[in-house]
């Protein structure tokens, strides 16, 4: 029981570690949106500065969707382990004598719980959502607002804009195209072709 607690908690620092890494991405995204938006240049950017600015969008999507996952799968551990200190304290309870080993158990089983109680919350306060984790966060739609007004996907040399990598990004495209939110120039609708011909033969993949 014991040790199901201490992974349990550690499991909690690991989260916490990584949530601390996904805030600091997300400042750091939300500063440069900020720039391009509420308080944008006066002169036009050069190619070379959009080009810069394409390059830090697009690593802040790949990290910052990497962490996402990564929290996930913590937090769904964290999950999975409540509900084994749970079960583990509901068989075990009646066979534990002392009544001090009883008033620890009970203590780490209060733990437990609070642990996980606090997940949904800690996550709503970053925008990450547990309910729907393929549902874009509002930090990824910001990255996509400066990445889009930029026309990124357009200074890539031509074998990478057939590799739709970030693949987050071009998946905000398509939802916001599906949702009538942005209407597509040209370029874009080839490379949601692209994308949709990726998708097709990645579901027919024996």
């Amino acid at each position: 029981m014991m040790t199901l607690l201490v992974f349990d908690v550690l499991l909690f620092g690991l989260f916490s570690v990584l949530l601390g890494q996904f805030i600091g991405q997300s400042r750091e995204a939300y500063a440069i949106w900020i720039k391009e938006f509420v308080y944008p240049d006066a002169v036009a950017k050069s190619t070379e500065d959009q080009r810069k600015l394409c390059i830090s969008a697009e690593s802040l999507s790949r990290e910052i969707c990497g962490l996402t996952d990564m929290i996930y799968v913590v937090a769904g551990l964290i999950i999975i382990t409540f509900f084994v200190i749970f079960i583990t304290f509901i068989w075990a309870y009646d066979e534990i004598i002392p009544e001090f080993d009883r008033r620890v158990t009970i203590a780490s089983m209060v733990l437990a719980i609070m642990i996980v109680l606090a997940l949904p919350y800690i996550l709503s306060k970053v925008n990450i959502s547990l309910i729907n984790p393929s549902k874009s966060s509002q930090i990824d739609d910001k990255i996509f607002e400066v990445w889009r007004k930029n026309n990124c996907h357009g200074y890539k040399i031509d074998d990478y804009k057939k590799n739709l990598q970030p693949r987050q990004l071009y998946e905000i495209l398509n939802q916001k195209k599906i949702e009538e939110k942005i209407t597509p120039t040209e370029e874009e609708l080839e490379v949601l072709k692209i994308l949709t011909k990726d998708k097709k033969e990645i579901n027919h993949q024996p």
